[in-house]
């Protein structure tokens, strides 16, 4: 998501994430997860912000394992007024996120109650959260935070020497142990009642953004904007999880057939758009002068 580089004045907050387990760490796998993170962090600075943005600093690891201090630094105009506190906020929306994630063990909510300013949420085993209602709203807004998480949890899932992981903002911590990733891997935001939909399939070539090589969570490209899209095509996908496809960068094009589905609602407004690749109908397509520094996408 692109965000104006506004200059001014700065907020900053330090937040904790802990993997669980052996000392050191599949690189692969770190890459996802701190990436995914600083994709939270800047698209939710985004929304609570529009007119800020937001970078991730890692610190120095914690002696004895795997953990890491990060810092977010959030820089936004003067005109927004009693902003001190943006990155300390963002930090407790995304710590919401993962709580919401957890809270729901891989269904979608129940019941969700807004009042004044918080949310309650009901999961199905008849348990409430609450949470802060711009959180809240942001989370089932759409899957993009859903998917990040996703992504999240499957990076850490896929190294062996994993037990789990923590993450930590201030006094409040919250542990994912590595025998609840298979509920936390399963998508939780329902989708939103439409009375029509409006479904497509076209022939394209998608630019690719960011790819699950391992999971199931959905894919990043760029079609007339940035889209997640699911790959259903089964053939493919086996060819990357056994990496017999590794030409999968930034940058490349998937040449494709891909179900676009618009759900549209009473008035015919379109409340959201699913997108599916059905099936990759020719081979990877590389730019013509691959950057010397461009790695493949690391697996997820």
């Amino acid at each position: 998501m692109a965000m104006a580089r506004v200059t001014g004045e700065e907020s900053k907050a330090t937040f904790r994430l802990r993997f669980l387990g052996r000392n050191e760490m599949d690189a692969d796998a770190l890459s996802v997860a701190l990436s995914n993170m600083s994709d939270l962090i800047k698209t939710t600075t985004a929304r609570r912000a529009p007119d800020a943005y937001a970078k991730l600093y890692v610190g120095p690891p914690r002696n004895g394992s795997v953990a890491f201090d990060l810092f977010a630094l959030v820089c936004y105009s003067p005109s927004l007024l009693n902003n001190l506190s943006l990155a300390k906020d963002v930090l407790g929306m995304v710590l919401d996120y993962f709580e919401i994630k957890k809270h729901l063990k891989g269904e979608p909510p129940k019941q969700i109650e807004a009042q004044d300013n918080s949310t309650h949420i009901e999961n199905h085993a008849g348990e409430r959260l609450t949470v802060g209602r711009q959180s809240a709203d942001e989370f089932f807004k759409n899957a993009h935070f859903d998917n990040c998480i996703i992504y999240i949890v499957n990076s850490v899932g896929r190294d062996e020497n994993r037990t789990g992981f923590e993450l930590e903002v201030d006094s409040r911590k919250i542990d994912f142990p590595a025998a609840d990733f298979p509920l936390l891997s399963r998508f939780v935001v329902p989708e939103k009642p439409a009375s029509k939909t409006i479904v497509q399939t076209i022939s394209v070539e998608l630019l690719l953004k960011k790819a699950d090589l391992l999971g199931s969570s959905r894919w990043e490209f760029v079609l007339d904007r940035n889209i997640e899209a699911q790959m259903a095509d089964q053939n493919f996908q086996s060819a990357v999880h056994e990496g017999r496809e590794k030409r999968l960068y930034a940058g490349v094009k998937i040449p494709c057939d891909l179900k676009i589905e618009v759900s549209l609602d009473a008035n015919g407004n379109p409340l959201a758009a699913r997108y599916t690749v059905l099936k990759v109908t020719g081979a990877i397509i590389e730019p013509e002068s691959r950057p010397p520094s461009q790695p493949d996408l690391p697996a997820s």
